[in-house]
């Protein structure tokens, strides 16, 4: 059993694709939390649209940050838990066969393209936190400071406790994220906060790394 976590923000259709989505999983998931900022959609639509009120925790939260949003909703978390935002969603395998912490593969999602990042366990690999089942037993905060990649830094405390999470295939599943979210739009910024966690958690070789990346990056336009 798993707690699932999805973040809404003034995006109601999002937010019912991603729960429906999940609908089918219920057997396998303990809660659905949702933090919503949404005037549009209320309880009552949500639960219509699980079709299960108990698995349900519903929190309107005029949140700041997402990362806000993330942090009240883990006040809520009792098992393994997997963060969404909405839009995402489960494209294929089930959830039922999460037997513990685990590294999803994904697929990012929009109208231009799909862009298919195989689960694999590296601090410099690109990283998104959809594709991960954490432990239960980790419950520290986000860092606020961080305004788009303190899922990094939330990922590397969590590693430095419990360390890496295993494989997963696509059988257990595979998680389709929104390509159109902050980070996605704001790669340089993301990019520099991806520099400054790698300092703070003293990882000289990834930092040095990351940023020849950026250089070349650059180069060639990326940032663009």
């Amino acid at each position: 059993m798993i707690d699932v976590i999805v973040i809404s923000k003034d995006n109601l259709s999002d937010l019912i694709k991603t729960l429906g989505s999940i609908k089918t999983e219920l057997s396998s998931i303990n809660n659905i939390i949702i933090v919503d900022d949404s005037l549009e959609s209320n309880y009552k639509d949500i639960s219509e649209i699980v079709g299960n009120e108990k698995k349900i925790t519903y929190c309107f939260q005029e949140a700041n940050s997402i990362y806000n949003a993330f942090n009240v909703a883990m006040k809520h978390v009792r098992e393994n838990y997997i963060f969404l935002n909405s839009g995402d969603i489960l494209i294929s395998g089930s959830l039922g066969r999460v037997d513990g912490p685990i590294l999803l593969s994904t697929i990012g999602l929009s109208e231009k393209k799909i862009k298919k990042i195989v689960a694999r366990n590296d601090f410099f690999y690109w990283f998104c936190h959809q594709s991960v089942v954490f432990d239960k037993r980790f419950r520290q905060e986000y860092n606020e400071d961080y305004k788009i990649a303190s899922d990094l830094d939330f990922y590397i405390r969590y590693v430095k406790q419990f360390g890496f999470p295993k494989l997963g295939d696509i059988s257990t599943g595979v998680i389709g994220y929104d390509l159109s979210g902050l980070s996605s739009r704001n790669r340089f910024r993301r990019d520099v906060e991806y520099l400054k966690i790698y300092i703070k958690h003293d990882l000289y070789k990834q930092f040095l790394c990351f940023a020849g990346l950026m250089v070349l990056k650059a180069s060639f336009g990326r940032y663009v």
